[in-house]
């Protein structure tokens, strides 16, 4: 089965771009091939991710995934804190569902992306009843766009 070498993404702001997902925790370096346009990359796990400034007339490239994080790399609930508190958009607040700590968010160019954080342990036989406490804590709604 072949897997995906890498990902272009064309974007609006390269720096926005690296700011956001930085708080996702990626480390971007910049990068500039000959004649290419200067541009951030990054490796997931073998997979190279770059943000490419928009070329005149072209559209952004719009995508949705979604990123499993490990204990070490971070908690969902601070990424989505930070995100909201810088202004970014998070959709769905962390919860617990089945597979674990779920959210959604957006990226600032309309990509849809969501988080996942899931240690090893699968929820599925809790039910829907149980609930990250951000969900029932108010102050949480200032997050949410």
């Amino acid at each position: 089965m072949p897997k995906i070498q890498y990902l272009v993404l064309r974007v609006h702001d390269i720096e926005t771009a690296k700011r956001f997902y930085g708080i996702i925790g990626l480390v971007f370096r910049g990068e500039k091939h000959g004649k290419e346009e200067f541009h951030y990359s990054t490796v997931i796990d073998g997979m190279v991710l770059e943000f490419y400034p928009l070329r005149p007339g072209q559209s952004p490239s719009l995508v949705q995934f979604g990123f499993e994080f490990q204990g070490e790399v971070g908690d969902i609930m601070t990424v989505c804190e930070r995100l909201g508190r810088e202004g970014f958009c998070v959709l769905n607040p962390p919860r617990l569902t089945s597979q674990g700590y779920t959210a959604k968010v957006v990226d600032p160019f309309g990509n849809k992306i969501e988080l996942i954080q899931n240690d090893g342990v699968l929820f599925s036989d809790l039910g829907d009843c149980l609930w990250n406490t951000c969900i029932t804590d108010p102050s949480w709604k200032k997050f949410i766009k």
